[in-house]
């Protein structure tokens, strides 16, 4: 069994509880801390597959939703 995959375009690893998105663990390890509720981390130039930090930038959901609402 392969420990990596793509989900809806996204990838994910395989953590020790299961199918975690690559992202968000990209993102919680650059703020330091997990991702508050309410939040999403957003691929500043759309590509799902693209985890650098610099690419990434935790948003409130309806920010988030907004930005992609308007393409």
């Amino acid at each position: 069994m392969s420990k990596f995959r793509i989900n809806n375009g996204y990838k994910q690893y395989l953590s020790g509880s299961g199918w975690a998105y690559t992202h968000r663990r990209v993102a919680e390890k650059q703020i330091g801390h997990t991702i508050p509720k309410g939040y999403e981390v957003h691929h500043k130039n759309a590509v799902k597959t693209d985890n650098r930090p610099a690419n990434l930038a935790i948003l409130p959901k309806g920010i988030h939703q907004k930005i992609h609402n308007n393409k």
